[in-house]
């Protein structure tokens, strides 16, 4: 299965704690930077009101045509 930049999968995250749990992600690499370096880089998605600084919210009108798997 071919990755691209902008999809969105479903993958194991491991959180701070050691836990997995499936969770989406929005692939944010570029091909050329998957065959230079040989692994993806993956942003989490949650509806989760974490009021983190670390993460920057998303609404629908950043999305083009968009439906979950």
């Amino acid at each position: 299965m071919k990755i691209n930049q902008r999809d969105i999968v479903n993958v194991n995250f491991q959180f701070p704690d050691g836990k997995l749990k499936n969770h989406y992600a929005i692939v944010v690499f570029n091909n050329e930077l998957t065959e230079n370096e040989g692994f993806v880089y993956l942003v989490l998605i949650t509806s989760k009101d974490y009021h983190s600084q670390y993460f920057y919210e998303l609404n629908n009108n950043m999305f083009n045509n968009f439906s979950l798997p």
